[in-house]
């Protein structure tokens, strides 16, 4: 090594310098202490700073676990309708339930208008104050006793640092309805409600006002009305809803019962009898009914009738001379029936009618009975000024229905007809026809629309 005094080169082992007699310091041990030094301090150094560090988390953990923070952060969210620190203190502790702005909102307003809050933060506050003083916690009420929040306990962090939170106390949702197989939506919560004899439970919610779509859906008809729910009529955190949708049933009737019942065009597949009353409809909508009746000889159908939610019942009514022409085989096998059938009066009364308008010349008599759009109109205006200006008078002496059918186009009815038919030049004859007519609907009516042909089967002289 070098001595300090005058810089020779000295035998590490001298404690003299042989050039200048100066006395010479081991430095390697004199290093060596500084270098403890040194570690000590930095040593001590590092250990404050953790000491620090570790006060700090301290007491930041002890900040953070305190429930009167977590009181006061509430109220402070609540009271100046903060909705996004509401949504931070309590979505954490309560993941279960639909955290969305909407739905906090209306939270929001709910507490402020249905609770007394001062009242509400000031039992919290002092559960809070002093929570090991309880061993359970007590819930908050609105002004109707339902429970809104309460404060709980939860792990220990470290083993050492007690959490708590507050806790949203949901509302229960259970609504029925008065019709069967209703479907309900409110907000991404959806329910159809199968039967109306029974309650379902929607889910839970927030408490405040929501807005409800009820919408029923069949074949023929579609029902929607909204409703507005709202939990300050909720009782013990359940809010028990009936829907009235606004529908009304109508009793159906008709004079042939085995018809088929249509809607809006569309066959239902049930008999007027085993319908008896057809519904739910819109009460301020409206359907079209119509029944259909088939057999072996042909399909007859009633006018469309449309019908409203105000109307009670309606009568689907077949008219009688089609029925009478599906079952003409039958009617003409019972005697009784045959005389009074529809079709026979309608007959008689019409040839009886249209001999007095010959005889009286007086086309009037005759013209309720017929279609002004059928040829048979303009051909008996011509017969009559035939028979007055020949001075020819009949009497009609018997009617007979032998046969009818009915078709799309109308009703063909065939007669057998027999006349006493006088002659200006005094001469008569006893004559028997066969005549066949086409009758059409013309409005609620059958008219006579054309004769078709007529034969004469006898002829004898009076």
């Amino acid at each position: 090594m070098r001595c300090a005094n005058c810089g020779e080169n000295v035998d590490s082992t001298k404690s003299y310098c042989p050039h200048c007699g100066a006395k010479q310091e081991n430095r390697e041990k004199a290093v060596r202490e500084r270098g403890r030094q040194k570690r000590f301090y930095w040593l001590v150094g590092v250990g404050l700073l953790l000491l620090c560090c570790i006060m700090v988390i301290h007491f930041t953990l002890l900040y953070r676990s305190d429930p009167e923070r977590l009181v006061f952060q509430l109220e402070t969210a609540v009271k100046e309708q903060n909705v996004k620190q509401f949504i931070n203190l309590l979505k954490k502790d309560n993941p279960h339930l639909s955290w969305t702005e909407e739905n906090a909102k209306r939270f929001l307003q709910y507490i402020n208008e249905e609770a007394d809050v001062h009242q509400m933060f000031a039992e919290l506050g002092k559960q809070a104050h002093n929570p090991e003083g309880y061993h359970l916690f007590s819930p908050v009420t609105d002004r109707n006793g339902n429970d809104l929040f309460i404060l709980a306990k939860g792990e220990k962090k470290f083993g050492i640092y007690q959490q708590y939170s507050i806790e949203v106390i949901p509302f229960r949702l259970l609504v029925s309805c008065n019709l069967d197989h209703v479907h309900v939506k409110i907000d991404q919560k959806e329910k159809t409600l199968s039967d109306a004899n029974e309650k379902y439970k929607i889910g839970l919610f927030f408490p405040g006002t929501y807005k409800m779509t009820a919408t029923y859906q069949s074949d023929y008809t579609t029902i929607r009305k909204n409703f507005t729910l709202d939990f300050s009529e909720a009782h013990k955190n359940e809010l028990d809803y009936e829907a009235e949708m606004e529908a009304s049933f109508i009793s159906i009737t008709s004079n042939v019962e085995e018809a088929e019942l249509f809607v809006n065009g569309k066959p239902t597949g049930k008999t007027i009898h085993e319908i008896d009353s057809f519904g739910p409809i819109d009460e301020n909508g409206s359907v079209t009914l119509h029944a259909e009746y088939q057999n072996k000889n042909g399909r007859i159908k009633t006018d469309e009738v449309t019908v409203s939610g105000a109307d009670e019942e309606v009568d689907l009514e077949f008219n009688n001379m089609e029925i009478e022409a599906l079952h003409w085989d039958k009617i003409v096998q019972d005697e009784e029936s045959y005389y009074n059938s529809t079709i026979k009066w309608f007959m008689d009364d019409y040839l009886s009618k249209a001999v007095s308008s010959y005889n009286e010349g007086d086309f009037s008599i005759i013209e309720p009975y017929l279609d002004e759009n059928g040829p048979i109109f303009k051909e008996l205006q011509k017969y009559i000024q035939h028979v007055v200006s020949e001075g020819i008078k009949e009497n009609l002496v018997d009617v007979q229905v032998t046969n009818c059918k009915w078709s799309d186009e109308g009703i063909t009815i065939l007669t057998q007809e027999e006349y006493d038919i006088y002659y200006n030049d005094g001469t008569a004859k006893k004559k028997k026809f066969t005549s066949e007519y086409l009758l059409k609907r013309v409005g609620d009516e059958y008219k006579i629309h054309s004769l078709i042909n007529t034969t004469v089967l006898s002829s004898e002289d009076l």
